[in-house]
Parts: C-alpha cells; structure tokens; sequence
C-alpha cells in the first residue's frame, strides 16, 4: 500500500476514534438521547480495543511459529467497527502492513462499514413528529 494511502487511512481512524470518543461521551452525559448512538459507540470501541490486541497477538504467534489467528477474524473485527484499533495494531505491531490481499480486504472493510452506517443513518434515522395545526 503506498505511503498516501497509509497517511489517509492513520488520519481517518484518527478522525473515527475521536468521534466515536465523543459520541460516547455525549451520550453518557445525556447531551445525545438516543441509545443507539452509545451502543454503537461502545461496539467501535471495544471491537478496535479487542482488534488491536489480535493484531498483536496475531504477530507474537506469527514471530513463535505457533497457530495464527484466522484472517477471517481479523476481518470480522474490523467490519464490526474494530478498524481503527486493527489500523493502529498493523503499524505498531508491523504486522500485515505488506500483504496486498489483506491491506485490500482490511480497506474494503473499512468501506463497508462506513456504507452500513450511512444506510442505517439514513434509513432509521429519527424523525421529530409533524406538529398538528
């Protein structure tokens, strides 16, 4: 993946943790009412948490010669919101960062998860009630 690329991937995990951060916060201080905000919150934050630590631990077992966790776990964590944590885990950890296969499918994760929530916002979005005249 080149050097851009990374840069826009680190900025945009920067921009979500922050958000999401924020999000939570707002909601446990009831300034945003509704719990879907804080239950999505919470999954992006402990699916990045549990993401980075398999990151790692993907890379200890790797550098043991011992068994690997599954791609395709890696993979779900990053779909259920765990990217940003998985982004941090690769460029800390060095791990997974030279691999074209895994770099594309980490990406399209990255997209799909941004298209699902953008759908979910759009379509079940709260309404405010139409007032009667």
């Amino acid at each position: 993946m080149s050097k851009s690329m990374t840069i826009w991937i680190n900025r945009l995990c920067i921009f979500w943790l922050t958000a999401i951060v924020g999000i939570y916060a707002a909601y446990w201080t009831d300034w945003i009412p509704y719990w879907e905000a804080g239950a999505y919150a919470g999954t992006v934050l402990i699916a990045s948490g549990l993401a980075f630590l398999a990151q790692g631990l993907d890379k200890l077992q790797a550098r043991g010669f011992r068994r690997r966790i599954p791609e395709i776990w890696l993979h779900l964590l990053e779909l259920i919101g765990g990217w940003p944590g998985a982004n941090f885990g690769q460029q800390l950890f060095r791990h997974k960062t030279f691999k074209p296969a895994y770099r594309r499918m980490f990406v399209g994760a990255i997209i799909i998860h941004i298209t699902l929530l953008c759908l979910c916002l759009f379509y079940f979005g709260t309404t405010t009630p139409e007032t009667a005249p």
